[in-house]
């Protein structure tokens, strides 16, 4: 799952409480933000994510998400 301008993780963690606890399914976690500050934060609250600090209109997702695939 993608959380584009991720802050403090409450996006994140309704949706990994939706997708793993209530669907049983396993979520990967791929956050953008422009601000370090915010970057910061959410590592605190989603350490397992894959962070990226940088303008979410420059963001690449090839580079975010190698896989290929992103829900």
């Amino acid at each position: 799952m993608g959380d584009l301008f991720c802050g403090a993780g409450g996006s994140s963690t309704g949706a990994r409480q939706a997708i793993e606890r209530d669907l049983g399914r396993r979520m990967d976690l791929v956050c953008v933000n422009h601000w370090d500050r915010a970057i910061e934060t959410h590592k605190r609250m989603h350490p397992e994510a894959r962070h990226y600090c940088q303008d979410v209109a420059s963001a690449r997702p090839i580079e975010c998400v190698p896989e290929g695939r992103l829900d």
